[in-house]
């Protein structure tokens, strides 16, 4: 089985890397990048929730030898954490469907593991995150192996494997947050039940559990108050104080997005949520997972399974919500927990369908060969359709655009920006020593006081400083430059004289 995870994420990776982007972009749902690298790169604090594990694994891994700028080391870093998902999930399948077939055909759970990993390995969805700077790849691989210790829980629970899990959860919300919202009932579910030993034992696993949890979130919060007192150039809410802290990890400044389920149009877009994974996961897919399912309620294999079910069917449900309920830009993201949890079960129920009685009829050969030969079709079709759409390799935009806006420009200019695309790659650039004397001032953050007093403290020549403010920039006695709002049409404006 760890063979199998080996050639799975070895396969991934090297797809990943022919299509990895070679810097910051603009596409893939990539925007954010420009903010992460730069926070990486002066050790800043990134926009809400912070993501200070991701801060730190990526400095970490930036630092090691690798070749290219800051956004091309995590790119890479993107690229391994993909991989690693695939292998991961490819061993979980394996190991589930393995336990009851390996006496009666060794090579079923291979095909399993082989069909659940290559379709979220050569999903659009799940391959675009894989070649930029996100926090999405790193994310899912904390989700795959916190479900492998989820699985190892329920078989063997220990004492020390609930703090584990603990850990894991809080450093997941440092990550990306959802994965601790998604995975704490199923550790909850296993943290008061399988156990013999009584009322204590369950309490004991609960203190451990939120221990770890808590142990990793101080850990990571303290060490952003810890950057953010020092001003980096990348410093959102600056988390000085306990309140901008707690607005930061909450992310407050985003709750705007969030729609209550009885809101119009809700369902609708928690729909759409379930087609787009249904898409991702390919038609053949979705009628594997479906026939598996029904195979496995005829020959009353459900019950027997019925957390794994039930596991695969929470991360669809729960992340579908959540993409309905939270509708910020390029919101399918938040669908990568439900894609995987429907390869799971996709790889899972081809396990059941191999050893249904249909199969059965199968001569020995043709019983493993047919199989083989579809997954086999199915993936070289879907490789070929989706890395045309992910291919970053040659995008150089966001960069390019960096560079072009800022060189030209005259000493001390302020440049003004107005959206994320803009103010992200503006900031990294400088954060590689280009153009460090432009001012550069978001439009739409100025209207934040913390953000006002961070100019004024990063650029304390700002006279008069009262007019760092919403509509009081040209009173500045510097160039002032406007980028307009199409990054298509990104030359500078000049708006003082």
């Amino acid at each position: 089985m760890i063979l199998l995870s080996g050639i799975m994420a070895l396969a991934a990776m090297i797809f990943y890397l022919l299509t990895l982007a070679p810097t910051i972009t603009w596409r893939n749902r990539g925007i954010d990048s420009g903010d992460l690298a730069a926070a990486v790169a002066v050790m800043g604090v990134p926009h809400p929730p912070g993501y200070p594990a991701y801060l730190l694994l990526g400095w970490g891994w930036e630092n090691l030898p690798w070749g290219g700028d800051v956004a091309y080391r995590l790119n890479l870093f993107s690229a391994v954490m993909g991989a690693l998902v695939v292998g991961m999930l490819a061993w979980t399948i394996y190991t589930l469907a393995s336990n009851d077939e390996i006496a009666e055909a060794p090579a079923f759970p291979v095909l399993s593991g082989v069909w659940g990993a290559g379709l979220l390995a050569t999903s659009s969805l799940f391959w675009s995150q894989a070649v930029i700077t996100e926090v999405y790849a790193p994310g899912m691989a904390l989700l795959g192996g916190l479900i492998i210790l989820l699985i190892s829980i329920r078989r063997q629970p220990a004492l020390w494997k609930f703090l584990l899990a603990g850990m894991g959860g809080g450093v997941a919300f440092g990550l990306w947050p959802l994965i601790l919202w998604l995975l704490l009932p199923p550790f909850l579910y296993l943290t008061w039940t399988w156990t013999e030993k009584g009322f204590s034992e369950k309490i004991k696993r609960a203190i451990l559990f939120f221990a770890g949890i808590s142990l990793m979130l101080a850990g990571q919060y303290l060490f952003l108050y810890m950057r953010a007192i020092t001003h980096p150039l990348v410093n959102w809410l600056a988390p000085t104080n306990l309140p901008q802290l707690w607005s930061l990890a909450t992310a407050q400044i985003y709750h705007r997005y969030f729609q209550l389920p009885w809101r119009a149009g809700w369902a609708m877009t928690w729909m759409q949520g379930l087609f787009i994974l249904a898409h991702e996961i390919g038609l053949i897919g979705s009628i594997v997972a479906i026939v598996g399912l029904l195979v496995s309620l005829l020959h009353r294999r459900f019950l027997p399974h019925l957390f794994l079910w039930g596991l695969g069917f929470w991360l669809i449900l729960a992340s579908t919500v959540f993409f309905a309920s939270y509708q910020t830009r390029d919101h399918e993201v938040y669908l990568l927990p439900g894609l995987y949890g429907m390869a799971l079960l996709s790889g899972w129920s081809l396990s059941n369908i191999l050893k249904g009685r249909m199969m059965g009829r199968l001569s020995g050969w043709m019983r493993l060969a047919a199989p083989l030969l579809i997954i086999v079709v199915v993936l070289i079709f879907r490789i070929n359709a989706t890395l045309p759409q992910v291919d970053l390799h040659h995008d150089q935009e966001a960069w390019r655009f960096a560079r072009e806006t800022l060189i030209p420009l005259p000493q001390n200019t302020i440049l003004v920006t107005r959206n994320d695309a803009q103010t992200f790659s503006l900031w990294y650039a400088q954060t590689l020593g280009v153009r460090e004397d432009i001012i550069i001032i978001d439009e739409r953050l100025l209207t934040y006081p913390w953000y006002q007093e961070e100019l004024r403290r990063r650029h304390p020549h700002l006279q008069p400083a009262a007019a760092v403010r919403p509509g009081g920039l040209t009173a500045l006695s510097q160039p002032i430059f406007l980028l307009p709002q199409d990054i298509n049409k990104a030359k500078p404006i000049e708006i003082s004289h």
